[in-house]
């Protein structure tokens, strides 16, 4: 059993009941957590909208909740709305800069907005906080192959393939391997 306790939670456990702040506090944090868990049970069943709603109230009880604007972003990004999700991601960004994830969902969306090196930049955020994530360098690879780096995306590509990451075979086969771009002791 996993006991998450929030910031706002610890600050009335060590005394802000004293100055009168607490349960005042203390019910927001659970409004809002209550909100996150509602966004969070209508974003797993595919009901965007709804989650996106209870997302969006999460953020007007607790504006600072860092947590809440990276899952609004990605509700964003599954409604294709990708300049929200780049903005929810900068915000989460803000407020939290060891979100990790965010930098590869902030990523992913400036590359379907064509914004390629914003992506690749995000990206390389994302890698340098996590070298084994196959799915960063293969979008990473992505972008650098619409910029016509073909050498950099195949480099990245291998790199995917290596950490397991198999939509990359097909690219590897047709753009990579005539110019002997693939590291001959990558596994098939």
């Amino acid at each position: 059993m996993q006991i998450q306790i929030s910031l706002l939670h610890l600050a009335w456990l060590a005394g802000g009941l004293a100055c009168g702040l607490g349960p005042k506090l203390l019910a927001q944090s659970h409004k809002t957590d209550s909100y996150l868990s509602l966004a969070y049970q209508k974003a797993q069943a595919g009901n965007y909208r709804q989650a996106l709603r209870y997302y969006d109230k999460a953020l007007e009880t607790d504006p600072q909740h860092a947590e809440a604007y990276y899952h609004r972003g990605n509700v964003r990004y599954d409604l294709k709305d990708y300049q929200g999700a780049i903005e929810d991601c900068q915000a989460a960004l803000r407020l939290n800069p060891g979100l990790i994830d965010a930098f590869f969902n902030l990523g992913i969306s400036h590359y379907h907005l064509k914004e390629y090196a914003e992506a690749i930049t995000a990206l390389s955020q994302a890698l340098q906080a996590n070298a084994q994530d196959g799915e960063s360098y293969y979008w990473r690879g992505m972008a650098f192959f619409r910029i016509n780096k073909i050498n950099l995306a195949c480099q990245d590509w291998n790199q995917a393939k290596n950490l397991g990451n198999a939509y990359v075979n097909t690219y590897l086969s047709r753009y990579c391997q005539e110019e002997g771009q693939i590291d001959s002791g990558a596994p098939e």
